[in-house]
């Protein structure tokens, strides 16, 4: 894709982002890896931290079929920013609380967390979403 081809699609798009289609919901994936738990517990700690409107939005996201997943996406600086406010601001105070608690921290969820909800948070917040039409690799 060319920058220009860029810049056409976001004039008229907030995020350029892969789309996945799965044959279950998105949650029994993280249930697969036995993450599941740890999804609940971050599902309630969204809920808490920016109201049950929000958390509620997440499980339903999660229990679709269809997810903007990887963290790779193109976008404006500006719409980059409000996310790495909002992701970092929330892996960080949900991190602390796990510290505080004593609770293990499996490796590389917050990676899995990030991942798993990044389409929620596009969609909650109101952005348009353009499928890349590429395959990732």
């Amino acid at each position: 894709m060319s920058k220009q081809q860029i810049e056409n699609i976001l004039s008229s798009v907030n995020f350029i982002a892969p789309v996945q289609h799965w044959n279950r919901p998105i949650i029994s994936a993280l249930y697969g890896t036995n993450k599941g738990e740890i999804t609940e517990q971050f599902i309630g700690f969204l809920s808490a931290m920016y109201g049950t409107k929000y958390g509620n939005f997440v499980l339903r996201y999660l229990n679709g079929y269809t997810a903007y997943l990887s963290n790779i996406f193109i976008c404006t600086r500006k719409i980059l920013d409000k996310y790495c406010q909002y992701l970092f601001d929330t892996l960080f105070k949900f991190h602390t609380i796990r510290i505080i608690q004593k609770q293990a921290i499996p490796a590389r969820i917050y990676g899995y967390l990030s991942e798993f909800t990044f389409g929620a948070w596009l969609m909650y917040n109101g952005y348009t979403i353009r499928p890349a039409t590429y395959k990732l690799v």
